[in-house]
């Protein structure tokens, strides 16, 4: 089980170009109660075997109404970095539910990559006082018993986007635009779920990825003019990514808003 966790660690770091991936929590240790309550006391996270990715146990949510958040604030989260996890809808029911991955956690709230099987789309949430923000939305399917890759990017700047990858983490399949939330604090973790009775969500491993850098487009580690090239394709193909100011319109203020976070660097 180590070496496959190890392998998983090894994909998840090929995503990014910097800095080693790292398992911030696997659920091997089994203990729920590690996990505080936010926003609600009703409990339906439970750590099976059902729900594991990889290794021996994973979080299962099932469906329960008005779930609460789980904080974990030992579990540290700041700018600068990507966090990931592994997301399914397990069972042959039509979909329902939703996952919450939270970071910047803190007794005032969270920021979060939703995967949102019950609408068809991934969202980025604004979960102050542990409430329902939704900043940025994308549609995109999801198929039963399919694990999938949640991705939630933290600039240095604040700025956050969100990604649901396959589950060899080598395409993606959706992004959010990219949302200035203004969070710079560094914070803990908290995650949130419901699925239905006949259909519960898992997650499992989660990952901290390489610092991540927005005008970085072609993830090479460095910025240069080929970035540049990168940005105008996507913006011709009318990729999400080059939504860089995350109002929703391609345009030229698009352009301007690249230009001056590529001026800015990425330190």
């Amino acid at each position: 089980m180590a070496l496959q966790r190890l392998a998983w660690a090894c994909a998840v770091a090929a995503v990014s170009s910097a800095l080693p991936a790292q398992v911030i929590e696997g659920f091997e240790h089994g203990n729920e109660g590690l996990y505080a309550f936010a926003g609600g006391l009703v409990d339906n996270m439970s750590l099976t075997a059902g729900a594991a990715h990889d290794g021996a146990l994973g979080a299962e949510f099932s469906s329960i109404a008005l779930p609460a958040f789980r904080t974990r604030f030992s579990l540290a989260t700041a700018p600068g970095a990507s966090y990931a996890v592994f997301v399914r809808v397990r069972g042959a029911w039509p979909q329902a539910g939703r996952l919450y991955l939270g970071v910047g956690a803190s007794p005032g709230g969270a920021w979060s990559a939703v995967f949102a099987p019950n609408t068809s789309e991934i969202q980025l949430q604004d979960n102050t006082g542990y409430g329902f923000v939704t900043v940025a939305a994308t549609p995109v399917a999801i198929q039963n018993n399919t694990w999938y890759a949640l991705v939630l990017d933290w600039g240095v700047s604040g700025d956050m986007r969100v990604r649901l990858m396959d589950g060899a983490m080598t395409a993606t399949l959706a992004t959010t635009p990219v949302t200035a939330t203004g969070l710079l604090v560094p914070g803990g973790l908290s995650l949130r779920g419901f699925g239905s009775p006949q259909t519960p969500l898992d997650l499992d491993t989660i990952t901290k990825l390489a610092a991540t850098c927005y005008p970085d487009c072609n993830g090479d580690g460095v910025l240069t003019l080929s970035d540049f090239g990168c940005f105008t394709t996507k913006f011709a193909l009318h990729d999400p990514y080059a939504d860089c100011n995350g109002d929703g319109v391609l345009n030229l203020a698009d352009l301007g808003c690249f230009s001056t976070k590529f001026g800015l660097g990425c330190n």
